[in-house]
C-alpha cells in the first residue's frame, strides 16, 4: 500500500501472516489426532474438516491455544480432509495446506507360536 502526497511517498509495510507448519493428522479408532507447529505472532488456531479435498471446510475448533487436538466421533474407514488455521494478534490469519487421514482401529498384530518338535 503506497499513497502519494505532494510528490512524497509513503510507505506501510505489513507483515504477512504465517500458516502453522508440520501439520499432521494421525488416524484412530473413530477419531484423528491433529498436531502441528505454530508460527511466530500466532494466539491460536482453529481446526477445520471437510469430507472432500475440495471442501467445504467447516471449523470443528476453535481457539485453540495448544499445538494438537484430537477430533471425535469420525466414520472408520472415512478419509477426512484438515486444514489449521493460524489466528494472530493483528487480526491476520492464514491456513495450512490440507493434510488427509483414514480413520479406523488399529490394525491387530497376531503372535503366531510354533511348537517345534
Amino acid at each position: 500500500f503506497n499513497t502519494s502526497v505532494a510528490g512524497q511517498v509513503t510507505y506501510t509495510l505489513t507483515k504477512v501472516a504465517q500458516p502453522p507448519a508440520n501439520v499432521t493428522a494421525l488416524p484412530g479408532d473413530t477419531e484423528a489426532r491433529l498436531v502441528w507447529s505454530a508460527p511466530a505472532g500466532a494466539v491460536s488456531c482453529d481446526v477445520l474438516r471437510a469430507t472432500s479435498a475440495a471442501g467445504p471446510f467447516t471449523a470443528v475448533a476453535t481457539g485453540l491455544t495448544s499445538l494438537a487436538h484430537t477430533d471425535p466421533g469420525l466414520t472408520n474407514g472415512r478419509t477426512y480432509h484438515f486444514i489449521i488455521r493460524a489466528r494472530h494478534g493483528d487480526g491476520s490469519e492464514a491456513e495450512s495446506a490440507p493434510v488427509s487421514v483414514s480413520v479406523g482401529p488399529a490394525t491387530p498384530h497376531a503372535l503366531w507360536r510354533f511348537d517345534e518338535p
